[in-house]
């Protein structure tokens, strides 16, 4: 449950950048050796993503990445979104400006990491793996569909084994004894 502070940016602070300073710090004591793994668009489908792999940027800008990719994991959270990731419609990106260099940088699905946006081949990347997402995360709901259905079987497969057939049959003679009786 979201807390509220006595001023916005605090409790903006509060319930939404305390999570992107602890994946930073996570991150940080490790040394940037692993990836922040966070779910976008799907619960079910993790994306991979390393912060400044290249270690050109200060810690700031660091927290500042990460931030925006745990915001898109709020974002995905919301439950009215919920149609038009599963239908393919709504994809979330990630943006970041960074300042110094007077840049738009844009999370890459593929590439894992922010990369400048300097022409039109940046767009098609995008668009190409914006594609190749839609079809993952749909690919992921089947598979997940499918192994609860497959548990429902088995659960009942399962439940109906402790059952003898017989006692069935002979709820109908019980059935005509109580009627008749």
């Amino acid at each position: 449950k979201p807390q509220i502070c006595n001023n916005p940016l605090r409790t903006w602070i509060v319930n939404h950048g305390a999570r992107s300073l602890a994946q930073f710090l996570r991150l940080e004591a490790k040394q940037s050796r692993e990836p922040l793994l966070f779910n976008a668009e799907s619960p079910y489908y993790k994306v991979e993503a390393w912060i400044d792999p290249e270690n050109k940027y200060d810690e700031v800008d660091k927290l500042a990445m990460v931030n925006s990719l745990i915001q898109i994991e709020n974002i995905g959270s919301y439950s009215f979104l919920k149609p038009g990731f599963e239908s393919g419609k709504l994809l979330l990106h990630g943006m970041w400006y960074d300042v110094a260099r007077d840049s738009v940088m844009v999370f890459s699905r593929s590439e894992k990491c922010f990369i400048p946006v300097e022409d039109a081949s940046t767009i098609d990347l995008i668009v190409k793996e914006a594609k190749e997402t839609v079809g993952k995360i749909k690919s992921v709901q089947l598979s997940v569909e499918r192994e609860v259905i497959e548990a429902a079987v088995e659960t009942a497969r399962s439940e109906g084994n402790q059952c003898i057939v017989e006692e069935y049959r002979n709820y109908a003679t019980v059935d005509k004894m109580e009627q008749s009786g």
